[in-house]
């Protein structure tokens, strides 16, 4: 989390809100108080249980239906990625929200998801997901923080992403509108292309977990993911080619003693 307060968060910190199922004052040592209000305790329990993810997802339904009047989307995102925000916004610009009944993700399987009489896709979390605004007052009350929804979850046997799936296509005959440019961290060769780097560039969302991270030296401290280093590369600023002129150096020097 404080790589990505650090980086995208400060391009749209006025629309992006923070769920935890900890303890939110970790947050304030990274974000001005202006923000605070932005950042929401649940009451569910910090495992991966399919009640617990469902716990969490039906939270994010209850901030947003909080402040729908202001926003046209929901998008959410795990605490593991990076979120090209100016892509993102302009690759939304296609379509329209208040018209269209839109669910836009990436799956992570090469097949269709089947279980409950259909088949259906469904955009894994781990790769973010959209919704449009029409979508979401039409399911308004299968996705509100209630036992229902912890209940339907459930009873079908799918996690939080797979089971909203499930309803869109189920219930209100929704298919997933495929983003191509929405990664993972399932997809392995992500990050391993060093011939044509082109593909970070055009990625909305990246997904990191374990070594499948940017092939990139850190120019940053601790910066596990690399998250922060791509980022300089991305949108440079004056720290950023103070960073790189420092690990330019490092690298002439060490060639030059190689030679």
């Amino acid at each position: 989390m404080p790589s990505i307060l650090h980086t995208w968060f400060k391009f749209s910190p006025d629309t992006t809100y923070i769920t935890t199922n900890g303890n939110a004052t970790f947050f304030h040592r990274y974000i001005p108080e202006r923000y605070y209000h932005q950042i929401h305790s649940t009451n569910c329990k910090q495992a991966h249980s399919i009640r617990d993810l469902c716990c969490h997802s039906a939270s994010e339904f209850y901030i947003y239906f909080k402040n729908e009047n202001r926003f046209k989307w929901l998008c959410r995102f795990d605490d593991d990625q990076y979120v090209n925000v100016p892509l993102l916004i302009d690759y939304l610009k296609q379509f329209f929200p208040d018209k269209q009944l839109l669910y836009i993700g990436k799956p992570s399987f090469k097949e269709p998801k089947r279980g409950r009489g259909i088949e259906f896709w469904f955009a894994t979390y781990g790769g973010g997901v959209c919704f449009s605004r029409s979508l979401l007052k039409m399911i308004r009350n299968d996705v509100q923080p209630n036992h229902k929804f912890m209940e339907g979850c459930i009873s079908t046997n799918f996690p939080d992403d797979t089971h909203i799936a499930y309803i869109l296509r189920k219930k209100y005959n929704v298919n997933l509108t495929i983003a191509n440019d929405f990664h993972h961290h399932i997809e392995r060769n992500l990050f391993t292309n060093l011939t044509d780097p082109t593909n970070i560039d055009q990625a909305i969302t990246l997904g990191f977990k374990g070594s499948n991270v940017p092939r990139f030296i850190p120019l940053i401290k601790n910066d596990v993911y690399h998250m922060q280093t791509l980022h300089c590369l991305l949108y440079p600023d004056v720290n950023c080619m103070y960073l790189l002129r420092i690990l330019l150096n490092k690298l002439y020097e060490e060639k030059a003693r190689l030679i």
